[in-house]
């Protein structure tokens, strides 16, 4: 998208450079400009072509990375979709959306259910160390009902009850190092768990300050590019009644395309770094 939106600007920018060389030319038939007035416009159009030219294969790379990406064929004409979007912040809460990054991230959620689910590895590992108690009962009603005798051509019921006690006093440490080692996996479960948790943090908050600082950018490139344009409006005037040279009117053209070039390169970060924030607190993102 960034790329497709940079074509753009040089795309524009070489119309207008065509439209004052062919002004410049009527002047030069006129003889109200000079030669070397008309070569300077000529070689900035070629330049500007040539910058067109390197956007436009720029476009092309990127296009062919995008669709591999996406496992389609490398020579689609996939465009991104855009609508207009908003360049203003969304006014964030630090401490909400940290909490908002803790609640939602699906691997932070995982790793807690697996730190109690050990937690059930250490009970069950220590289950060993206790004796084991089973109560048994049977209940029969057969004919002839072989408990009863003598034997009798009937039928017949009867029942028992059992207790057994099991208890393995010694297994030489196995016990022990089941135990151990079901605790060590607690630990280490709870040090993946924090630190996975400080790094999300981490996430969240740079992606913040990235947000911060792109919509800051895109704030001072529309203050430029105003002052390019009118600077670039004024020159032009000028130019257009012989008040002004053709290196005064290339000087303001070249402020005016860097200027626009940088305006679309800070929204199209500041748009990035919203979407790179959104999926850091675990929000959809399409």
């Amino acid at each position: 998208y960034k790329a497709d939106e940079v074509r753009n600007v040089f795309a524009q920018t070489l119309k207008q450079i065509e439209d004052h060389l062919k002004d410049t030319r009527n002047f030069f038939d006129q003889g109200l400009v000079s030669k070397n007035d008309l070569l300077k416009l000529e070689v900035q159009y070629s330049n500007t072509q040539l910058m067109l030219i390197e956007a436009e294969n720029n476009l092309k790379i990127t296009r062919i990375a995008f669709n591999k990406a996406l496992g389609i064929d490398l020579d689609s004409q996939t465009k991104i979709a855009s609508t207009e979007k908003s360049m203003s912040l969304v006014n964030y809460d630090l401490l909400e959306i940290l909490n908002e990054a803790l609640n939602n991230r699906h691997e932070l959620k995982s790793l807690a259910y697996r730190v109690e689910a050990s937690n059930e590895g250490i009970t069950a590992a220590q289950s060993s160390l206790f004796p084991s108690v089973y109560l048994t009962g049977n209940y029969y009603y057969s004919n002839p009902n072989p408990r009863f005798l003598p034997a009798k051509d009937e039928f017949n019921y009867n029942w028992d009850v059992g207790v057994t006690l099991s208890w393995d006093v010694w297994n030489w440490g196995l016990t022990s190092s089941q135990v151990s080692q079901a605790e060590q996996t607690k630990i280490q479960l709870e040090t993946n768990y924090d630190q996975l948790k400080e790094n999300i943090q981490l996430e969240v908050h740079s992606n913040y300050l990235n947000l911060l600082k792109t919509e800051e950018k895109v704030k001072v490139n529309k203050i430029a590019l105003e002052q390019a344009s009118e600077n670039y409006r004024i020159t032009a005037e000028k130019y257009n009644l012989q008040l002004a040279s053709s290196t005064d009117l290339i000087d303001a053209e070249t402020l005016k395309l860097q200027a626009e070039t940088n305006l679309k390169t800070a929204e199209v970060d500041f748009q990035i770094a919203k979407v790179r924030l959104s999926k850091s607190l675990g929000r959809r993102i399409y």
